[in-house]
């Protein structure tokens, strides 16, 4: 399927896996939407992509993920600015060391991590409906395993916080989001799947302490490249059969199963409830 014509939005696209999937969607002829926080990160980006690819039709929003203020504004500005949406790359993230609350009173991995992906996602989908390809990728991690239970009154870390289990919740809390806009949206022809990009040599961790940054400067060169991981977001979008998959866990390796908990559709709808009370949604997709 080719890219020409189509128009694709990536989240955190400055930099890492995001700068890389929009490269590879950039060389490939789309319009690319970068959605990047950093003004002077997201500039840089949008130059070198478009140097790189020689493809003039890049553009750059700003927003802040973790703020849903932040991201109303920037689907209000999305939707009187393009006709429609083929692609989006819910790839933003991030792991914070330390409890703390974002300006709508979420857990931080909760806000941005995953409530990013939904409310962005709620705000696109009449510009998504309005598309061919109607593609919705979501970026998750193996890291989702590290929660064996989930503890449905410390969602927000509000009785205990661990910053590893708060970041693997985030990211099984994308397999649930991932599960439910397959089964109520895959209908109307979505094609909603996950992928774990398996241990990516990114700044994602390259810049904190500890021993996991320690891991990330020294064995970076054993580890997966961005550019690995953008060529197979391509091959996965440009793939015939992409649409005939939903709900997916996609790996290096090819489609593997989560975790048991991951795969339990009652809480995918709890959360998916949850979540819908948290960005006060009424209807999903459905915008006043």
């Amino acid at each position: 399927m080719k890219l020409k014509d189509s128009i694709a939005l990536v989240t955190g696209a400055s930099s890492g896996i995001g700068y890389a999937a929009a490269m590879a969607l950039a060389k490939e002829g789309a319009h690319l939407v970068l959605l990047c926080r950093n003004p002077e990160k997201g500039e840089a980006a949008m130059r070198a992509i478009a140097q790189a690819s020689q493809n003039p039709k890049i553009d750059l929003l700003l927003a802040d993920l973790s703020d849903q203020e932040s991201i109303r504004k920037v689907g209000q500005y999305a939707r009187e600015s393009y006709p429609k949406l083929d692609i989006l790359i819910n790839n933003a993230g991030a792991i914070f060391p330390k409890r703390r609350l974002s300006l709508d009173g979420l857990e931080q991995h909760i806000a941005l991590n995953h409530m990013g992906y939904f409310l962005l996602t709620h705000q696109l989908m009449a510009l998504l409906r309005a598309g061919e390809r109607k593609q919705i990728l979501n970026l998750s991690s193996s890291a989702h395993k590290l929660v064996r239970k989930l503890e449905l009154d410390n969602l927000q870390g509000e009785k205990r916080f661990g910053r590893f289990y708060q970041y693997g919740l985030s990211k099984l809390f994308n397999l649930y989001f991932t599960q439910q806009l397959a089964q109520r949206f895959g209908p109307d022809g979505f094609g909603v799947n996950a992928l774990h990009p398996g241990v990516v040599n990114t700044n994602f961790s390259q810049e904190g302490k500890g021993f996991t940054a320690f891991l990330y400067r020294h064995l970076g060169r054993f580890m997966r490249q961005p550019e690995q991981v953008g060529q197979q977001i391509l091959q996965l979008l440009t793939a015939d059969e992409y649409l005939l998959i939903e709900g997916q866990y996609f790996t290096p390796k090819g489609v593997e199963q989560p975790s048991v908990l991951a795969q339990d559709r009652a809480l995918a709808e709890q959360i998916w409830e949850r979540s819908m009370d948290w960005g006060k949604i009424e209807e999903y997709g459905i915008l006043d």
